[in-house]
Order: structure tokens, then sequence, then C-alpha cells
């Protein structure tokens, strides 16, 4: 950017003024944070219909027993069954921030691209608690949804949360 400044002996003196801007900082003004939060949700809340969205996610129980909200290891989550639930995302993303609750044994998490084709899979150690879970995909690649499934009966996901770029 130029500026002009000031003047010096009736000659305009110009300025330039060079902005840097972090990357960093400047992703995050081009993007959105898109979450959808089970904590707002009061202890044993169901969710009957099959699928059901929140915040522009489809969540799928792939159980027989509907999708609720459990109040657990000081938190509250969407409790899933071991047959778990498929979460499409509302945009393909790079990566997912979660918060999962593994109360009865560890939960698995495939992340899956457009076609539905396996990108990688993590597991989340059951340790009796809400613990914060980061899905990322390989190089290059989009994640679209995420299959839950394990966890004892008892997994439950708290809050997931997607950067969506709006402007580039």
């Amino acid at each position: 950017m130029t500026l002009r400044c000031c003047s010096l002996g009736g000659l305009a003196v110009l300025m330039t003024l060079v902005v840097g801007v972090a990357r960093a900082q400047e992703a995050r003004r081009n993007t959105i944070k898109l979450c959808a939060d089970f904590t707002i949700f009061p202890d044993n809340h169901k969710f009957p219909t099959n699928p059901f969205t929140l915040a522009a996610y489809e969540f799928n129980n792939l159980g027989t027993r509907p999708l609720f909200v459990n109040a657990s290891g000081g938190g509250k989550g969407l409790q899933f069954t071991k047959q778990g639930m498929l979460v499409t995302l509302p945009a393909p993303v790079s990566a997912v921030d979660m918060s999962v609750g593994t109360f009865a044994g560890d939960v698995k998490i495939e992340a899956l691209d457009l076609t539905g084709g396996s990108l990688n899979t993590t597991t989340v150690q059951g340790m009796n608690k809400f613990q914060p879970v980061v899905v990322k995909a390989p190089a290059g690649k989009k994640v679209k949804s995420l299959k839950f499934t394990e966890g004892g009966n008892e997994g439950s996901l708290a809050t997931i949360c997607i950067h969506v770029v709006v402007a580039e």
C-alpha cells in the first residue's frame, strides 16, 4: 500500500507501507467455526428421529437404541451404542475437532471421504472422561463424514467442530 505522507520542497514524498499479515491470521479471518454442541441439552434428552440434523451436521444412528444425551464423567454428550453412528459434516474439511467421552472402552472414529472411502481410523482410549480429539485428513484429502463405533455402548460426543472456508 502506498500512502502520500508529506510534502518536501513542493515534492510529494511517497511512503510505502508494507503490511505483513501472518498466514494463520488471514486463514482465520476467512473461515467460520461451525459446531454441534450436545452439552446444551438436558440429561437423557432423546433424539428419536433418524437421521437428525443439528447445526448442519447430520447424525445417523447405526444401532437399535435411540441416540440420547447422557451426563457422565463431569460432562454431557450424545451417547451411542457400540454399533455407532455416522456423522456427516456440513462441508468437507481437512480437520475435525471434537470432545469425545469414553466410559466403557475405546471409541473408534473412522474418517471417510466424499465417496465414503476410508481415510484413516483414530482410536480414543477408554479413560472414563471426555477428551479433546482432532481427526485430520491425509494431505490433499478432505473428511466428509465420521463413523463412531465401539465404546462399550457408552461412547459419547460432547462437541464437534469444523472450520469452513468462506473466502479465499
